[in-house]
Formats: C-alpha cells, structure tokens, sequence
C-alpha cells in the first residue's frame, strides 16, 4: 500500500501565446498539479500517458515511471491563446496519446488509507469510470475532480 496523493490526467506540449510572444512548454492540468505538490511532498505520484515524441521528458524525473506510460500515439497538444487578463482561449487540442488515460491505469491495489487522488480536467464519462472503480475498490481513497468546460 502507498499513502501519497496521485494525479491523473494530461500531460501534453502546449504551445503558448501571449503578450510576451510565444512558446512550446510542457503542459497539462495534472503535471502542473503534480509538480506543485511535489515542491511540498515526496509521496506524489503522477498517473499518465505521452506518446513517444514527447519532447520534455526530463520533467517527468521528479516522479516515478511506474505509473508514466509511453505510447506509439502522438503526445497531447495544446494550442492556447492567453489574452492581456490571462484569460485562456483553447484554440486547438489534439488528445493523442492522452486519449489513453483510462481506469486501467489506476493502481487501485496499492492506493492506501490516506491515499488522495485528484483527477484533472478529462471527458466526463472517463472522470466517471475512474471514480467509479476507485470508489468501489477503495472507498477509504479520498478523491478529488478538476473539470474544465470544454468537456462539458
């Protein structure tokens, strides 16, 4: 059993515009929500998967590869347009290899007692499967959901 907080979600290449030009990072709702919690604790955990042309994969060091997977589809993209207030316009996305984040992944066996899981912005009905599986598997498992309304 793990007693630690596991994120899942995207991990993606975005590319960013904004009043200051314009930029390829790394992205995703749950990397970023990962590495701040990994700045305070070391049982973090981040469950995903990038395609293998992903081209940030030394930020992926902070976190065990157990539960980072690599796949033949093309990594997550993310096309964002920020405007002066910061205000986020998606104007492209490209799920790749995101689209294989499923409740497969989830180590449900190993999630202990003081396990949290936070499941970043995903489609409702994957949101929901994963729920599902953990609330049945492990209700003791607090879990917490981050939607985003362009899946809704």
């Amino acid at each position: 059993m793990i007693d630690g907080i596991f994120f899942i979600g995207h991990v993606s290449v975005d590319r960013i515009h904004n009043i200051n030009g314009s930029n390829i990072q790394p992205g995703g709702a749950a990397l970023y929500a990962a590495i701040a919690a990994r700045t305070l604790l070391e049982n973090v955990y981040l469950i995903s998967v990038v395609g293998k042309d992903y081209p940030f994969l030394d930020i992926l060091d902070f976190f065990s590869k157990r539960f980072i997977k690599i796949a033949n589809a093309p990594s997550t993209k993310f096309n964002i347009k920020y405007n002066e207030r910061w205000e986020a316009k998606y104007l492209e996305a490209k799920y790749g290899s995101g689209l294989k984040i499923s409740p497969s992944l989830i180590p449900v066996e190993i999630l202990g007692q003081k396990s949290i899981v936070h499941i970043s912005p995903l489609s409702p009905q994957r949101v929901k499967r994963i729920a599902k599986l953990i609330r049945e598997k492990r209700p003791e498992t607090k879990i917490s959901v981050n939607t985003w309304i362009g899946y809704i």
